[in-house]
């Protein structure tokens, strides 16, 4: 009974936790987006380093899933482990490339934050950002308001940030709870196959990017992006 107890109530903060980390995405994406694109001040601007940003976001994404994949296939990273899908969630159906760009447009703003689609939201973002550069003085205005309200929801990021350790707990308790302590040698080989794989990326193929294409000393950039790169690695 006591086991049953704190399984329970291991779960019921682990849903708690996972709610406080979906509430978070939306807000971040809206406010930043609308904030960076109308701070970009030219319009023209955001074209260029639109696209480039796009390409480069493509490539260098594909790289990272192709050698995730190698990797987690030459090793058999999970093999054997007979982890079972929730029921709960559904497979959303099929679409074609075509009908997947016509989505991209949302045909209202506010269902698709409710609904939290994040590619409807992302364009409507930069849409709205980019109207607010054109808007002249009347847009400054509404430019210093978004600034505020960022800084706002990131002072809630970081606060959310310090249950953080909690949550990880009661996820990787209630794991070995279903699964048991033998599972743990297979989470450990995922972890260090996924770190082995985030350090080929970096040092790789971003050092690679970063000397031929944007001409800067890769130890001077990841130097100056230590305390990004910390906070992004402690909060993944």
């Amino acid at each position: 009974e006591i086991s049953l107890g704190l399984v329970g109530s291991e779960m019921c903060i682990r849903d708690r936790f996972l709610n406080v980390m979906k509430m978070l995405v939306v807000p971040v994406v809206l406010v930043s987006l609308i904030s960076g694109v109308a701070n970009l001040g030219d319009p023209s601007k955001l074209g260029r380093i639109g696209i480039k940003t796009l390409l480069l976001y493509l490539l260098t994404t594909s790289i990272a899933i192709t050698l995730a994949l190698c990797v987690a296939s030459l090793f058999q990273i999970g093999v054997g482990s007979n982890l079972t899908t929730d029921s709960s969630v559904l497979i959303p159906p099929n679409t074609t490339l075509s009908e997947t760009f016509i989505n991209l447009i949302p045909s209202n703003p506010f269902k698709a934050i409710v609904d939290g689609n994040m590619l409807q939201i992302i364009v409507f973002s930069i849409l709205f950002g980019v109207s607010i550069t054109l808007a002249g003085e009347k847009g400054k205005r509404i430019t210093s308001f978004f600034k505020d309200i960022e800084a706002i929801i990131m002072r809630l990021v970081i606060m959310m940030v310090a249950i953080t350790p909690i949550g990880v707990f009661c996820l990787i308790a209630n794991l070995f709870a279903k699964q048991g302590l033998s599972f743990i040698g297979h989470l450990v080989s995922y972890f260090f196959t996924v770190l082995a794989v985030l350090v080929i990326h970096v040092f790789f193929t971003n050092t690679f990017f970063l000397s031929v294409l944007a001409k800067l000393n890769p130890l001077s950039f990841f130097k100056k992006m230590v305390p990004a790169a910390l906070f992004a690695f402690s909060t993944s």
